[in-house]
């Protein structure tokens, strides 16, 4: 990962955890590299740090440019339980990830302004 593109926080006084939304890329990803081979790679890479797995996964376009994203579950140092939502795309020998995290308990409530996040992410190469 060469670096953050943006990152956005907003704090839960309740439960004094992080809400994120992260938006990084990798540059020069070979052409040979496949969606779906950059996605798992991506995610392996993230879940197997926390020790948890997908719950769910799907496909779509955005903006005209096909994603996969999938939502995943994990404690973090706190063991405060978390939710991650995760988009990745390829565009030209570019790799784009976008990860949303914020704590279990409300995350569902919250999830439609989330997917509207997500849904209004453009990449300008």
């Amino acid at each position: 990962m060469k670096g953050v593109e943006i990152f956005i926080s907003k704090m839960d006084e309740q439960k004094n955890t992080l809400a994120t939304l992260v938006v990084s890329k990798d540059e020069n990803i070979p052409e040979n590299v496949s969606l779906s081979t950059y996605s798992a790679g991506k995610l392996f890479l993230q879940t197997a740090v926390l020790r948890t797995t997908p719950s769910f996964s799907a496909t779509k376009t955005i903006k005209g440019n096909p994603f996969k994203y999938y939502e995943y579950e994990y404690s973090n140092k706190d063991l405060v339980k978390m939710k991650t939502l995760v988009y990745h795309t390829l565009v030209g020998s570019n790799g784009y990830q976008m990860v949303i995290t914020a704590p279990f308990d409300g995350f569902d409530i919250d999830k439609p302004a989330y997917m509207k996040i997500g849904d209004s992410l453009t990449i300008n190469p």
